[in-house]
């Protein structure tokens, strides 16, 4: 009975996963399509950054495997994983068609150091102390 509670679990998981990747490309492409232009880069006329679904994807994927660590829920970790996929999966080939200038991008990793280290160190001391920055109390 165990095994058949696990097989449905995870059927359920699986179909989550795939809808919400199929969906997460179809809204993206429908609104990029419907909405956005060269003059409706809002985020990146004040940042000054890059940002592109890929990113989202990828933050959304990061946070899955947070959760993965951290929580039991494994609906929303799946539906997470899903989105992220299939925002990376829609912007992967199109990255790889954009010209870009070597030089600039050597520019940009060199100057992405030291965030990236802090980055690095800000997700490994929550994966050592995830004991202790989540812990479940029990009610007595």
């Amino acid at each position: 009975m165990e095994l058949k509670r696990n097989t449905k679990t995870l059927r359920l998981e699986t179909k989550l996963f795939v809808i919400s990747l199929i969906l997460s490309i179809l809204i993206v492409r429908m609104l990029v399509s419907l909405f956005f232009t060269e003059r409706t880069e809002v985020f990146r006329s004040i940042s000054g950054l890059s940002f592109h679904h890929f990113h989202y994807g990828i933050l959304l994927l990061m946070l899955s495997m947070f959760f993965m660590l951290f929580f039991k829920e494994t609906k929303l970790i799946v539906i997470f994983a899903g989105v992220g996929n299939g925002l990376i999966i829609d912007s992967f080939i199109p990255s790889l068609l954009l010209k870009t200038d070597r030089v600039n991008e050597i520019s940009a990793y060199n100057a992405g150091l030291f965030p990236t280290l802090v980055l690095v160190i800000v997700a490994v001391i929550i994966i050592l102390f995830k004991n202790n920055l989540f812990r479940h109390t029990k009610p007595k």
